[in-house]
């Protein structure tokens, strides 16, 4: 079924239902919300703009941005969300990029008590345009690039993580993502959509937030939350009460962990502190968007194995390390890259594309071991990062952990360990504790060579640590030590 067959049964089914329940306690239901979004693509087809031009959404959080959204599927436009904390250079290298025929820096007035069309009138004649949306990466590894995407394969991929994740209309979804990011686009914002779901509008998580975080989606009834591990781990640092933080996030059915790898040591800490299991959700974004989703059982076990969308196909290849990277077959693939030399489309090998991770593949099930570009081959021995990692997370006093490789004139590269440790931890005794863990937990070669303690690691706006530039930081550092 095409995506405007899709979204235009949705919000006919759902027009009296609410959607979005906004910061300022609007509730905006389905058929009111369609209703702004079509005047908003009125309003720029009347300023001359044409079906396939692009739109730039350079603006915060707010809940507009979703209905902007709906306009550029409604008039056949081409989203383009930038992240308003981007530096001013990289916005103009993705304006350059993108060529936006309109910019949005202010976020439109809505009415939330806007009449519904009647069932005739809701239509989405642009859904089926060629590209819907360019989502730009973080830029971690170098210059952004824009990954385009047509509105069918984020369609179809949200109805099967929506299924996967068991969304419906109970499903009340508490939302503090960017929503210029994948995750803050597709998992909580078009995945609830299609799902006949409601949207709860929280302010995007600051630190200022985090110390009442509860209070708000408590109040709104929310039952599903969706964080990255930066998010989750910073609620553990914060809670004050304990027996109160257990109360509060009591009335939550499910909480996903995404974006960014989740280690055994957050799993724990996030469980005994709210007693809810974080359930992990890997995506690629040239992908569509997520690939598996954990199950509560396996999360509650500590497991680190998420169950695949039943339409991908994935098979394990040998990289030029010789470790196993995951390809994956999807419907959901992109179109391909916007670059400087134009578009350029996905490298498919008999379909399947390169997802850049190195995973496991057990009875249906996939569980990530690393990054391919992040192994540290040290004398000829493979070292996984995420092994080394997950084992120094679990040792008391660590606040955080990276593993990142240092050059070394005899072993090539090194594995060093760079940890943020607790407030209150005595630095010696720490690093001795991370040795003990490691000698019990790890062969002799997955032990790291060095311990370095950092301050703060350096991250993208997701949370997500820049481990090149991290490596850069370490090698500086190993090189005025040498």
């Amino acid at each position: 079924m095409a995506a405007s067959d899709i979204l235009e049964g949705r919000f006919r089914e759902s027009r009296d239902q609410v959607l979005l329940v906004a910061l300022d306690e609007r509730c905006f239901t389905y058929g009111s919300y369609y209703a702004n979004a079509r005047r908003i693509a009125a309003q720029w087809t009347s300023q001359g703009l044409r079906p396939g031009d692009c739109v730039a959404l350079h603006l915060p959080n707010g809940p507009a941005y979703p209905c902007l959204y709906l306009a550029c599927a409604i008039g056949g436009f081409v989203a383009c969300p930038i992240s308003p904390d981007l530096l001013p250079a990289a916005v103009e290298e993705i304006l350059t990029l993108a060529r936006p025929a309109l910019v949005v820096g202010e976020a439109p007035a809505l009415d939330a008590g806007l009449a519904a069309p009647a069932d005739g009138d809701i239509v989405f004649e642009g859904a089926n345009a060629e590209t819907f949306g360019i989502f730009f990466s973080s830029g971690t590894t170098g210059r952004p690039k824009g990954i385009c995407h047509r509105l069918d394969s984020f369609v179809g991929s949200a109805l099967s993580f929506g299924r996967l994740a068991g969304f419906s209309s109970e499903t009340r979804l508490y939302h503090v993502l960017p929503m210029a990011y994948m995750a803050g686009f597709h998992n909580t914002l078009l995945t609830p959509l299609l799902a006949g779901a409601t949207v709860v509008e929280g302010p995007q998580f600051s630190s200022r937030s985090a110390l009442d975080f509860w209070s708000h989606p408590v109040s709104r009834k929310a039952n599903t939350l969706s964080l990255v591990p930066s998010i989750a781990a910073a609620l553990c640092r914060l809670v004050r009460d304990p027996g109160r933080a257990r109360e509060a996030a009591g009335g939550f059915r499910q909480v996903q962990s995404t974006a960014a790898p989740l280690n055994a040591a957050l799993r724990r800490s996030f469980l005994e502190t709210f007693g809810l299991p974080l359930q992990d959700c890997y995506g690629v974004t040239e992908l569509g968007g997520p690939l598996t989703f954990q199950s509560r059982d396996a999360a509650l076990a500590e497991r680190h194995w998420g169950r695949p969308l039943p339409e991908l196909a994935c098979r394990l290849r040998r990289d030029s390390s010789g470790e196993p990277e995951l390809w994956v077959r999807s419907p959901f693939l992109m179109r391909g890259y916007l670059t400087e030399a134009g578009f350029q489309a996905p490298e498919l090998e008999a379909g399947y594309f390169a997802s850049g991770d190195l995973a496991e593949l057990r009875a249906g099930e996939l569980r990530l071991i690393g990054r391919s570009r992040d192994i540290i081959i040290r004398g000829g021995v493979n070292i996984a990062p995420l092994a080394l990692e997950n084992a120094i997370s679990l040792v008391e006093g660590v606040q955080d952990v990276a593993v990142v490789a240092g050059q070394h004139d005899v072993w090539g590269e090194i594995a060093v360990a760079c940890v943020l440790p607790g407030r209150a931890a005595d630095r010696e005794a720490l690093a001795r504790s991370i040795k003990a863990q490691c000698a019990r937990t790890l062969s002799k070669p997955e032990q790291p060579d060095r311990i370095v303690f950092l301050d703060d690691f350096p991250r993208t706006l997701a949370g997500k640590v820049k481990k090149k530039d991290l490596g850069q930081r370490i090698g500086q550092l190993l090189d005025g030590a040498a």
